[in-house]
């Protein structure tokens, strides 16, 4: 299913004072088609939360062009996209939570990531690299398990010093820094698989 004509031209009035959208994905039967510049006016959107994602409902065949600079909360299961949008900023980002997404990897470079508290990738199989975490003082949760493509995790998670959750439940994983000690707040660590 498309969106028709007269609801796309429509969506793109007034959507600079939009600050959320949640949407039930299970409810949809068909597949929608979303174009890439979806999210283009939508300056201020800062929750954005897409339920029951299965797999193949939601289809960006362009990708997208950008997700909107102010998001606190990205809640994405099954995510389709493989790239993230160039312009993605994560100054804002509170949880990130792409259960089953198809990324390789997240964003390049180091991000301002204060203000992330929880990171939620399980089964997300093509992952393949996490990002720099130098950042990410304020981090307390990593979720990663079932990420059966990650190989190794960078040495920037000893900088997560109010981590208290790591799940590392990846059957590839050939490596753990030595870092990790500097995370002095860690109080769960999953290493099965």
């Amino acid at each position: 299913m498309q969106w028709p004509e007269k609801l796309s031209g429509l969506a793109m009035e007034g959507t600079g004072t939009i600050l959320g959208i949640m949407l039930n994905i299970s409810k949809i039967e068909d597949a929608l088609v979303v174009e890439e510049s979806v999210f283009d006016g939508m300056t201020n959107l800062q929750f954005l939360i897409f339920h029951h994602c299965l797999r193949d409902k939601l289809n960006f065949p362009l990708g997208l062009n950008c997700l909107p600079r102010k998001l606190r909360l990205l809640h994405w299961d099954y995510c389709p996209l493989r790239v993230w949008p160039s312009t993605f900023s994560t100054k804002f980002l509170v949880e990130l939570i792409m259960r089953g997404s198809k990324f390789e990897k997240l964003w390049e470079g180091i991000q301002s990531l204060k203000n992330l508290k929880r990171i939620d990738l399980s089964d997300a199989r093509s992952l393949k690299d996490i990002p720099d975490l130098s950042n990410a003082t304020n981090l307390e949760s990593l979720l990663l398990s079932f990420c059966t493509s990650l190989l190794e995790i960078p040495s920037s998670v000893g900088n997560c010093t109010s981590l208290k959750t790591l799940d590392l439940s990846c059957t590839s994983l050939v490596n753990l820094p030595s870092s990790i000690c500097n995370a002095t707040s860690l109080e769960k660590l999953v290493l099965s698989g």
